[in-house]
């Protein structure tokens, strides 16, 4: 059964609940696929954290460990960690890979919160 967090706070993601907590939320997904022993992933963390802190209550915010879904990080062309999907509607509306500044999280996570209050899902 998918559950959708209705608390701050990060989501964990495996390959059997990908699909179904960012396709159930109501709210815009921002999933790092990331790595253990990735070191710009552990640069990225606070950063992460900010915007947890910032936009959890209207932004769901997932973390998927590359090395426990391979496949999902396929199926999205994740080629590097760390590696940022938001999406809006369950679809993808932008991406970054790497370090990312504060205030172009912010940008990519406004233009999310955009797209998910837009009835009509985003055009492939």
């Amino acid at each position: 059964m998918c559950q959708t967090p209705t608390a701050r706070g990060w989501v964990p993601l495996d390959a059997e609940n990908f699909d179904c907590v960012v396709a159930a939320s109501a709210r815009p997904v921002a999933v790092v696929f990331w790595g253990r022993d990735c070191w710009p992933c552990q640069v990225l963390a606070p950063t992460l954290e900010q915007a947890v802190e910032a936009y959890g209550d209207r932004v769901t915010f997932a973390a998927l460990d590359i090395a426990l879904a391979p496949q999902v990080a396929a199926r999205f062309e994740v080629r590097g960690i760390p590696h940022l999907l938001f999406f809006a509607h369950g679809d993808v509306c932008c991406h970054f890979m790497g370090e990312i500044p504060w205030v172009y999280l912010r940008s990519k996570l406004e233009r999310a919160l955009l797209l998910q209050s837009q009835r009509v899902p985003i055009a492939a």
